[in-house]
């Protein structure tokens, strides 16, 4: 007698296997465990349906209502168990965590703004100071966070007196901006910068750096020249 002349009762001992399994399992853990072993694809239970070619013609089917009506109950007995194991399981984890506020409290010292971004936010007072058109401070923040974007900052006494940041990518530099505070500008800080930061593009392997400059800043443009910059093109309405 081969397997199949008697799917009914195949279906229900596949079923009853399932659920005798599923009552030893509490935890979310071992119920995770239980549905790969019951629910997936190629568990006994999921494996009946693939077994309908074996099933004569007029029982096809009544066999598939049994086998889904299987599944089903199955499923729903699993979703049940799995719901209430996931409610103990946060109450145990609410109750460790539970505060005793029959406890003083702690102290704690009040903290302060981490240098390092507020020496980007000093380069964006400097921004703000020296450009018609400024970057934001947001993007100056991402800017000095980027790979391949770096920076150069003169200090003096202990502040952010000019800035500038520069990109290298393959073998090409670019100089995205070079900036000095208004009171400390026409002592070489902007040219000595700029050097710095065409040094960082040749160590990191450019040939050739460019830049931009608006014809209107004549600062700029001079120190541009000065440091060996020629003229490669003009955009229009820049």
């Amino acid at each position: 007698m081969s397997e199949m002349e008697n799917p009914k009762q195949i279906v229900e001992e596949r079923e009853k296997e399932a659920l005798e399994a599923l009552t030893k399992e509490n935890s979310v853990q071992g119920l995770t465990e239980w549905k790969n072993s019951f629910l997936s694809k190629k568990s006994p239970l999921m494996q009946l349906m693939s077994l309908m070619r074996q099933i004569p013609n007029e029982l096809k089917a009544a066999y598939g209502k049994l086998v889904n009506d299987a599944r089903n109950a199955v499923e729903k007995a699993f979703e049940e168990k799995m719901k209430k194991a996931q409610e103990e399981a946060l109450k145990e984890k609410l109750e460790a965590e539970r505060i005793d506020l029959t406890l003083p409290g702690r102290s704690y010292s009040q903290g302060s703004i981490n240098p390092y971004w507020e020496i980007v936010d000093e380069m964006s007072d400097i921004e703000q100071a020296s450009f018609s058109v400024p970057w934001s401070r947001e993007s100056i923040r991402q800017a000095v966070t980027s790979d391949g974007i770096y920076s150069v900052c003169a200090l003096e006494n202990g502040k952010v007196a000019g800035y500038g940041m520069s990109l290298t990518a393959a073998d090409e530099g670019e100089i995205l901006n070079v900036a000095v505070s208004p009171e400390y500008r026409r002592r070489g800080l902007g040219e000595k910068i700029l050097s710095d930061m065409l040094r960082m593009c040749a160590e990191r392997g450019a040939r050739a750096v460019y830049l931009e400059v608006r014809e209107s800043n004549a600062p700029a443009a001079s120190l541009y020249v000065k440091t060996g910059f020629t003229v490669a093109g003009r955009r229009k309405n820049y």
